[in-house]
């Protein structure tokens, strides 16, 4: 019950960021705004798109999340299995939940 309430509070405080600042970068003009503003509401735009993307970023040996941590870190080879750890699949929930909720 614990570790419930633990993701349920992280879960709601990055969706309340995340919103209040997407919110904020469509309503201000600023160069490329259109660009940007695409971005952020393509999902919705597009929904058959998301189980791609998602299992697109999540991949094990070609997502974009593993070359994201691989760049970060600057390691040349990070395999960051998402889903299939016990630790953080609860965190890529958490993620997916977190972009599709405010928008």
């Amino acid at each position: 019950m614990q570790a419930t309430a633990h993701f349920l509070f992280w879960t709601i405080l990055l969706q309340t960021m995340l919103g209040f600042t997407l919110a904020y970068l469509i309503d201000r003009r600023f160069p490329r705004h259109g660009f940007w503003t695409t971005v952020i509401l393509i999902d919705d735009a597009v929904p058959g798109c998301r189980r791609q993307f998602w299992a697109f970023l999540y991949q094990p040996q070609i997502g974009l999340f593993n070359y994201v941590v691989s760049f970060l870190c600057r390691h040349s080879a990070v395999v960051v299995e998402m889903i299939g750890s016990v630790k953080l699949a609860p965190w890529s929930i958490i993620i997916v939940d977190t972009w599709m909720t405010p928008t």
